[in-house]
C-alpha cells in the first residue's frame, strides 16, 4: 500500500536513476557546442539552439563540400557528393553571412 512519503521515495529513485543519463546528455550537448562556430565565441547556446545550429552547420558544410567538389572536379570513382542532389545554403545561412562579415 501507499503510505505517506512513498511518492517521495519513488521520485528520489527516479531522479537517481536518471541523473547519469542527464549528465551524459549534458556532456554530449557541451561537446556539440564546441564544434559549432558562434559569435561571440563565448556565447552559450541553449539545447534547442544547439540542435538547430548543428543541423544548419551540417547543411552548410555539405553545401561547401559539394561546391568544392563540383568546381575542382573529382577523379575518384565514388562521386556520390558530386552526382548527388545540389545542396546550397539559403540566402540567410548563418555561417555564410558570418564568413562574409569576417572577409570585409
Amino acid at each position: 500500500m501507499f503510505g505517506p512519503g512513498t511518492s517521495l521515495k519513488n521520485s528520489a529513485k527516479t531522479n537517481a536513476a536518471s541523473a547519469p543519463r542527464n549528465q551524459s546528455l549534458n556532456l554530449a550537448f557541451q561537446d556539440l557546442r564546441r564544434l559549432i562556430p558562434t559569435e561571440p565565441i563565448s556565447r552559450k547556446l541553449s539545447k534547442i539552439e544547439t540542435l538547430y545550429l548543428a543541423s544548419s552547420y551540417i547543411c552548410h558544410l555539405h553545401a561547401v563540400l559539394h561546391r568544392r567538389q563540383a568546381s575542382f572536379g573529382s577523379s575518384r570513382p565514388d562521386e556520390t557528393i558530386r552526382n548527388g542532389p545540389t545542396f546550397t545554403c539559403g540566402p540567410t545561412c548563418t555561417f555564410c553571412v558570418s564568413s562574409k562579415r569576417r572577409k570585409t
